[in-house]
């Protein structure tokens, strides 16, 4: 099913529309997520984990922009998602060329970042893009709890709750999905996800405050 044929479907069953409740994220500490002490998970290219994803293309693996060791966490640059991240130290980050992706080494919680063309999707604004993304997720996940909030900086965040694991999942999976419009060009947005087992979405809110708080999105 197109896209556009899922957003007027979705329009129709959504009338009259929901209201959406803001949500204050909470504002965490970076070493309560912290699996280190160093950035070497960043840096050493023999790590058996980062030879995994970048397969030896140094291409691949993220500039670390700065490390602040007594604040357990590194900032690196996503040049695909034009923008920099922070993440706890003993995180592994890489970056093909699409998307940026940050992650534990048991990979059981993932950051993804992108960019996203509004206009080559077919979607008119964050809005609509945001609605589709619950659409299609519910329909390939019946069982899937899916909830929509506004966060108070503006943005859409899609709340995924029971999605169905994937390979080299352990088991379902709570994902936060944060949409957000470009300040003046409608045609283009950001994408922001939080995957982590589910259960734990609660736990790690705080993570996602304090990477919406820091990240820097360069347009």
């Amino acid at each position: 099913m197109r896209w556009t044929a899922v957003l007027t479907l979705v329009l129709a069953l959504a009338a009259p529309a929901m209201a959406q409740e803001t949500l204050n994220l909470p504002i965490g500490k970076y070493a309560d997520f912290a699996t280190s002490s160093d950035e070497k998970s960043l840096t050493d290219q023999d790590d058996p984990v980062m030879r995994k994803w970048v397969d030896n293309n140094i291409e691949n693996i993220v500039k670390v922009v700065s490390v602040d060791r007594a604040g357990a966490r590194a900032i690196v640059s996503f040049a695909s998602a034009k923008m920099t991240l922070p993440i706890p130290l003993g995180w592994y980050a890489m970056d093909d060329g699409e998307r940026g992706a940050a992650f534990t080494a048991d990979e059981d919680i993932r950051i993804i970042a992108r960019q996203l063309d509004l206009e080559f999707e077919g979607m008119k604004s964050i809005e609509d893009y945001a609605a589709v993304k619950r659409a299609i997720q519910q329909q390939r996940a019946p069982r899937a709890r899916i909830a929509e909030r506004r966060l108070a900086g503006g943005q859409v965040m899609n709340i995924y709750e029971n999605v169905p694991p994937r390979a080299n999942d352990r088991g379902p999976r709570t994902i936060y999905e944060v949409l957000t419009a470009h300040p003046t060009d409608k045609k283009r947005g950001h994408q922001i996800l939080l995957g982590v087992p589910d259960g734990q979405g609660i736990k790690y809110l705080p993570l996602l405050g304090l990477i919406m708080q820091d990240a820097k999105i360069g347009w």
